[in-house]
């Protein structure tokens, strides 16, 4: 059984990815909480983010995966239940997950400041990957796409009077 893509769409895939990747060379070290999203880097974010959708076979999800394997420390995945919660009557382009990005980075740093003020923590990532043995551990970035996905794509958001595992 074969690949359901053809070369074609295939070899157009991957000149795609190598052309964001090219985009984003400059921002390699770049973190979500770390690193300032300035007008400059939105604009090369949404290029790169156009530029994997232009690709036949790339949707708006395949190209927010795309750049999350890219840099997991700046980018967060984005389903479809994930971008109607946060953006319901946007079309799913560069400047939409742009503006994504901005409002996950307000969320990294909302984690980080209450990390830091109400436990003293200053690695909130490297310290619940540590209690969750996992190794290497999660990026921040990471553990907010986590908690999109488990809330809005699995629609696992707490529920009163739910069984909690302890």
């Amino acid at each position: 059984m074969g690949l359901p893509h053809s070369r074609h769409k295939s070899e157009g895939i991957v000149a795609a990815v190598g052309n964001a990747a090219r985009f984003l060379e400059p921002m390699a070290a770049s973190s979500l909480e770390f690193d300032d999203l300035r007008c400059s880097t939105l604009d090369v974010v949404e290029r790169a983010f156009d530029c994997l959708t232009e690709a036949n076979g790339v949707g708006p999800t395949g190209a927010s995966v795309i750049l999350t394997v890219l840099n997991p420390q700046l980018f967060v995945s984005w389903g479809a239940d994930i971008r109607n919660a946060y953006f319901p009557e946007d079309r799913p382009k560069g400047a939409t997950y742009s503006q994504f990005l901005t409002v996950m980075r307000m969320a990294a740093l909302s984690v980080a400041a209450d990390a830091r003020s109400q436990h003293g923590i200053d690695d909130p990532a490297g310290a619940l990957s540590s209690q969750l043995g996992i190794d290497p551990p999660f990026s921040l970035a990471k553990f907010v796409d986590e908690y999109n996905w488990v809330t809005l794509e699995r629609e696992m958001a707490f529920q009163p009077g739910a069984v909690v595992a302890a």
